[in-house]
């Protein structure tokens, strides 16, 4: 199975990585980050290329690269306390 490295920047500016299956829904990914930093995961939208990201898209579905960036966005009212 083909790998792809993903960074993921936060509204913050805090990177992330991520290396992910290319064919593996982005969900696995969108809600580990959440988990990571409390946020609530149906409140945060995560867009590539100005398109909002579905948990049933695929990096592969979105054509992307390794190294490509994906931003999520999140009020700070929705995020969980650790």
């Amino acid at each position: 199975m083909e790998y792809i490295l993903l960074f993921v920047v936060g509204q913050d500016g805090m990177i992330t990585r991520f290396r992910i299956k290319k064919r593996l829904p982005l969900r696995k990914l969108m809600n580990t980050f959440c988990d990571l930093f409390g946020v609530v995961p149906l409140q945060a939208l995560f867009a590539y290329n100005g398109l909002v990201i579905q948990g049933t898209d695929t990096a592969a579905s979105l054509e992307m690269h390794d190294g490509d960036a994906i931003s999520v966005y999140w009020a700070p009212s929705i995020i969980t306390p650790n």
